[in-house]
């Protein structure tokens, strides 16, 4: 079995996406540059995922509709955000090619990309520890967001322990995974 494709533009990709969790905190709680953060962190995600895919040695039909995926989600950030026309096109694109590469992968694909299981128990508890962080963080920032869409106490507290534990989360995984 051949070793699977090292991953470039991991580490900038999840900072752009550290950048985009920050705009829409900035934009939840109207501060300023939060348009311009979200903004900055679409076009970057787009334009870093276009060059990780052309350096790709070997692009299967999925990475061809993750490709079309991202990029489309992109525009779609940037032209709702904007308030450009046409934002609707992008919208079906998205869905479509979200829908394909679940046909495609199957849910799997969202899951644990490690077929063979691994018998390293502390890769494994790691690997169950930073999924409960990141549904700790997924938790707070709905709870907040439905706080703060009620009008209730605290709201920006949620939001801001999910947000930061999030960006944290990918910060820290930008620079310490040496495999991808």
């Amino acid at each position: 079995m051949l070793p699977p494709e090292r991953k470039i533009l991991t580490g900038p990709i999840r900072i752009a996406i550290a950048l985009l969790l920050i705009g829409a905190l900035f934009k939840i709680q109207h501060w300023l540059y939060g348009d311009l953060l979200m903004v900055t962190a679409f076009v970057a995600i787009a334009i870093l995922y276009v060059f990780r895919f052309s350096w790709k040695n070997t692009k299967k039909p999925v990475d061809h509709v993750k490709l079309v995926f991202v990029v489309c989600w992109s525009f779609n950030g940037v032209f709702t955000i904007m308030h450009f026309p046409g934002k609707l096109v992008f919208q079906i694109i998205t869905l479509i090619s979200f829908l394909a590469i679940l046909f495609m992968g199957g849910i799997n694909y969202f899951g644990n990309k490690d077929e063979e299981g691994s018998d390293d128990e502390k890769q494994d508890r790691m690997q169950n520890l930073s999924r409960w962080i990141k549904g700790l963080a997924t938790a707070l920032i709905l709870i907040g967001a439905v706080f703060k869409i009620m009008h209730w106490p605290y709201a920006l507290y949620f939001l801001f322990a999910g947000m930061t534990v999030l960006v944290i989360w990918f910060l820290k995984d930008s620079f310490t995974n040496k495999d991808e």
